[in-house]
């Protein structure tokens, strides 16, 4: 699995329904891509595509790039 190709973006500019991949600088070390499924008192909500859900922590998801649709 290669990493994407577009730019980074910093959380404050992403919006609900934007694809993003997620890198997670854990022990997975790797890139995830979801879909922005909520957005609340700054709190970012990513809904992956392993059906999973989980707000944006910064000291984990340290990178994160908006996909083409």
């Amino acid at each position: 699995k290669k990493e994407p190709k577009e730019e980074l973006v910093d959380v404050d500019d992403l919006e609900v329904g934007d694809r993003v991949s997620v890198y997670w600088n854990d022990e997975n070390k790797d890139w995830f891509d979801g879909e922005v499924k909520s957005i609340k008192k700054g709190k970012v909500v990513i809904a992956y595509d392993d059906d999973t859900e989980e707000p944006i922590d910064p000291e984990v998801h340290t990178k994160i790039k908006r996909l083409a649709e």
